[in-house]
């Protein structure tokens, strides 16, 4: 990605998280000189496809469940 001004302060939470997807930013100066601020590289899959599909079926159920009203209220488990 590149972007034309310079991240603010409170931008560095945003450049961790692109460096942990491996999404490269660079800052295009005015004279056309690109300063990489994040270096892209490659991801390795974390996650099975079974795995994706688990997660998403879990989660569904759980937003299910928040949606009706006489859901139970979940607790952390301790």
């Amino acid at each position: 990605m590149i972007i034309t001004r310079a991240p603010s302060v409170h931008c560095s939470e945003k450049l961790l998280e692109f460096g942990v997807y491996g999404i490269g930013i660079c800052l295009q100066h005015p004279d056309g000189q690109l300063e990489a601020l994040v270096e892209p590289r490659p991801r390795r899959m974390k996650h099975s496809p079974t795995g994706w599909w688990f997660t998403e079926t879990a989660y569904g159920q759980f937003l299910n469940q928040q949606s009706l009203p006489h859901a139970p209220a979940l607790s952390p488990a301790f």
